[in-house]
């Protein structure tokens, strides 16, 4: 169940910062719902901001550096340069 929620959460959001362009400014557990079979809800979309494309892809490099990163002084290096373009 555990990993049906998890997998249920990154496509939900997945899905809403790369597909529609906007996140949502408040996602504590209590704005998740949790329903059978793992499925999510989110509520409480009061605050969301739009993502245009170049901050949905340094949003994407940066996840890609997370998911690369081994703790070696270039991966280290490779993460600060995707963080510096945030400014």
């Amino acid at each position: 169940l555990g990993k049906r929620i998890l997998e249920a959460l990154t496509s939900a959001y997945g899905n809403m910062i790369f597909s529609s362009g906007f996140i949502h400014g408040d996602p504590h557990p209590g704005n998740i719902f949790v329903m059978e079979g793992g499925r999510v809800a989110l509520i409480d979309c009061g605050q969301v901001a739009q993502l245009f494309r170049e901050q949905r892809l340094r949003v994407a490099g940066a996840i890609l550096a997370a998911a690369a990163y081994d703790g070696s002084t270039e991966a280290i290096k490779a993460l600060a340069d995707v963080v510096r373009q945030f400014g």
